[in-house]
């Protein structure tokens, strides 16, 4: 329950700052550039590795462990960016739910204030 609520305050919170899913992949996006940089692998190299993977997620962690000498919980703790988990596609769909919600809701005080005046 306490999950589901801290979903929900994260989606109205990015709502009132009309931050798009779009808008944190890209963020996602530089951030996985930037850190890889600092690594020494090219993001474009694993992109295009990995293109033709059926799980992103599963050849990018493989692509980078080969490429470092790093183990699976210093992956974790460096490249898995709590705004990459922000686009699993469940979470995408829900948001988009939360986000028509929010607008149907907002749409029905409206009326409902018309109808008072």
């Amino acid at each position: 329950m306490k999950t589901i609520l801290a979903i929900l305050t994260c989606f109205f919170i990015l709502h009132y700052f009309q931050v798009d899913v779009h808008d944190i992949k890209k963020v996602n996006e530089i951030y996985d550039k930037r850190i890889m940089s600092a690594y020494g692998i090219n993001y474009d190299e694993m992109i295009e590795a990995c293109q033709t993977a059926s799980d992103k997620n599963t050849c990018k962690k493989a692509y980078i462990l080969n490429m470092t000498n790093l183990t699976e919980n210093e992956y974790t703790d460096i490249f898995v960016h709590p705004l990459g988990e922000l686009t699993n596609i469940d979470v995408k769909s829900s948001y988009q739910r939360v986000k028509e919600e929010y607008s149907n809701i907002k749409k029905l005080l409206k009326y409902i204030l018309q109808l008072l005046k």
